[in-house]
């Protein structure tokens, strides 16, 4: 499925792949052509703290077959977990790994379901007009209606039996629970799925994406926590404080999750 070594952080019960945003790339080219379906996923600490918190969100998980290291304290449990020293470039957001995948000339079709009507549209226009080698076929979030030129007339089903990628971004855990549902009907066969929150408002210009330096140095939730504080506000300094406290109790009960699925077990 991929060439980069698995993580594993039994402890929390989860693994990670640790890639650069042209690993991903390239793994999103070679998937796309094997038939079967691959659900990219990640994790940051918003997504630890759903594992350990929702098993609904654990469930959903089990589905995907890779997940990103999306943020600066992820990575650093990486690195601990595996002992090796992982670089900064492993700690890769969607928006990277999507740039890289416009930017590389190859033709294929992108399937985006998410965000406003508004800002799909806006994202559909820049990439059609900066990207002619893609066909960009979008769809918002709400209603999950038509929103580009290329997708009129199609439902998102439609659209999908059409595409090379799909990108799912309405929201964790939303999208996640969306994609669990969904990744298994007919029309995801040999379909990338990838869920990608913001991305789709970051390539429209409907939300400023943060300076890349912010994630690099481990302060890009600070940086977005300034742009939207009452927005982010629990997010960034409520959740910490409730994860710290999940985490304690695994450690104190020994009581963990298994990192295929969501049963809890006894260490």
């Amino acid at each position: 499925m991929t060439d980069s070594p698995e993580v594993r952080i039994d402890l929390l019960g989860i693994r990670l792949h640790p890639m650069n945003a042209a690993e991903v790339a390239d793994l999103i080219g070679s998937a796309s052509r094997t038939g079967e379906p691959l659900w990219i996923a990640n994790y940051n600490l918003h997504a630890l703290y759903l594992h350990l918190k929702d098993s609904r969100f654990r469930e959903a998980y089990r589905k995907a077959g890779v997940f990103l290291v999306d943020g600066w304290p992820i990575l650093q449990l990486a690195r601990i977990a595996s002992r090796r020293k992982l670089g900064g470039d492993r700690r890769v957001g969607s928006s990277d790994w999507l740039d890289v995948l416009l930017e590389s000339g190859e033709r294929r079709t992108i399937v985006s379901i998410g965000a406003s009507p508004e800002s799909a549209r806006f994202a559909a226009e820049r990439v059609e007009a900066n990207h002619p080698n893609v066909v960009w076929m979008g769809f918002d979030g709400y209603r999950l209606e038509p929103q580009s030129s290329m997708a009129t007339g199609l439902t998102w089903q439609e659209a999908v039996r059409k595409a090379d990628v799909v990108l799912v971004g309405r929201g964790m855990p939303t999208q996640e629970y969306w994609i669990a549902e969904n990744i298994g009907n007919d029309e995801f066969a040999g379909k990338v799925v990838a869920n990608v929150g913001g991305c789709i408002d970051y390539l429209s210009g409907a939300q400023d994406l943060a300076p890349r330096w912010t994630g690099r140095c481990g302060v890009e939730w600070l940086y977005r926590l300034a742009r939207s504080p009452r927005r982010l506000a629990f997010r960034y300094l409520v959740e910490p404080v409730l994860l710290m406290v999940l985490v304690v109790n695994v450690l104190a009960t020994g009581e963990r999750h298994r990192v295929a699925g969501g049963e809890k077990e006894k260490s």
